[in-house]
């Protein structure tokens, strides 16, 4: 979400620069836009479209790749009983390669099997956005599910953008490749001077074609909107969208809500869902079944072993 009163106040704060500094005004002005163009790149992709990346990965590719291949973007797929959409998609005659794009700035950390992984900027804010490794994982399942083609036959690339820093990912694998876009072809490069030819430009031609078939597919678009919203909900409801901590639930003499730990750093409450309420209420049970336990065992009483019974402490 847009922070209106941060948008006044960089604006102020650069008016307030060139009045100061006439001499600088053009410079001040350049930094201001530049800055602003990256806020909304990176608003962007964190809505979910993340379309210019996705359009400089295509250019890269059609421009740089040699042999026999195809590209399509934003193909939407089945999978099980819903549909997942993958961002660049490449059949090569080499293989088929999966592109999950990320236009992503500041700093990127996540480890393989975490669930969500977390973007830092340097406003000290930090957003928490779904694994790009399971995610394209999926995109790779749905399609050897379609294809049936071979597992060793289907990369994984997770190609973040140049403006952000690695600073904790996972180390690449066989079929695995975590990028930045300005090393991404020549990851590319190295993987198909390893592979062998295992498609004709007929097979390439004809995977193409049935996969375009799936483009216009109103049915499979209506259910990744739906897959869409479901997982939105799960990712956004238990994290603070302005500082990312995990929200914990309060409020049982009024309203119940979901609210930040630290409210008196962050002030974001939202109602709670009835599924955090019944999972809390489980919890507070669970914590009040052990505090009993722990009375019984620990509290203030004893064992009396000569005569085997349980006495007051003080009567020991």
């Amino acid at each position: 979400m847009r922070d209106k009163n941060s948008d006044i106040n960089n604006i102020l704060n650069m008016l307030s620069g060139i009045m100061s500094n006439p001499e600088k005004s053009e410079d001040l002005l350049h930094d201001f836009t530049l800055n602003e163009m990256n806020r909304q790149m990176d608003e962007v992709d964190y809505d979910g479209t993340g379309a210019y990346g996705e359009q400089l990965t295509v250019e890269a590719l059609e421009k740089n790749v040699p042999g026999y291949f195809r590209v399509i973007r934003n193909l939407i797929l089945p999978i099980n009983d819903t549909a997942t959409e993958v961002d660049v998609l490449m059949v090569h005659e080499k293989g088929i390669f999966v592109f999950e794009s990320k236009n992503y700035s500041g700093w990127i950390f996540g480890s393989k099997d975490q669930k969500m992984w977390t973007q830092s900027l340097s406003s000290n804010k930090k957003y928490h956005f779904y694994n790009p490794i399971m995610q394209n994982r999926t995109h790779c399942d749905a399609i050897c599910n379609l294809t049936q083609v071979p597992r060793q036959y289907v990369m994984s690339y997770v190609v973040f953008s140049e403006r952000c820093s690695l600073k904790k990912v996972p180390e690449n694998e066989m079929y695995l490749t975590i990028v930045q876009r300005q090393d991404m072809i020549k990851e590319v490069l190295k993987d198909l001077d390893y592979r062998s030819v295992v498609f004709s430009r007929s097979i390439v031609d004809a995977y193409v074609k049935g996969f375009k078939a799936y483009l216009n597919n109103e049915e499979l678009k209506n259910k990744h909107l739906r897959q869409v919203h479901r997982e939105g909900e799960r990712r956004d409801e238990r994290v603070c969208p302005k500082c990312g901590r995990k929200l914990r639930i309060s409020g049982y003499n009024g309203p119940i809500l979901a609210m930040c730990p630290d409210f008196n750093q962050c002030s974001y409450t939202r109602p709670a869902t009835k599924e955090e309420i019944k999972e809390n209420e489980k919890k507070l049970m669970e914590e009040q079944q052990q505090r009993k336990m722990n009375e019984m065992l620990m509290g203030p009483h004893t064992m009396d072993f000569k005569n085997m019974r349980i006495v007051p402490k003080n009567k020991m």
